[in-house]
């Protein structure tokens, strides 16, 4: 048997970290192609694009924070505190809430 570590602590909330950077980003993409509708002078799409864009922003810093300030830790007690999930929540209810606005109008 080899005495090395079965697994490295850090690289699980990397790994996350950057799972959210991607929705973020994902997010941010969406948020651009229904601001790019909002051209028209359409104020749902334009109103829903910028809240959109600003959960996108919100996604993209608070976990980068969350790694920075976990990353010296052996074993984190949580990733994200309580903020992450009701963020995470609203972010996709808003996606949605703007999807739906699209497919109608």
């Amino acid at each position: 048997m080899s005495d090395r570590p079965v697994a490295d602590p850090g690289v699980q909330l990397e790994r996350t970290t950057l799972s959210w950077q991607r929705t973020a980003l994902l997010l941010a993409v969406n948020a651009a192609l229904v601001l790019r509708t909002a051209v028209d002078g359409d104020l749902l799409a334009l109103c829903g694009g910028l809240v959109v864009l600003v959960m996108a922003l919100a996604l993209w810093v608070l976990p980068l924070r969350s790694y920075r300030r976990l990353a010296g830790r052996t074993v984190p007690s949580t990733f994200g505190g309580r903020r992450a999930v009701p963020l995470t929540v609203a972010a996709v209810a808003v996606a949605s809430l703007v999807a739906a606005a699209a497919v109608v109008l």
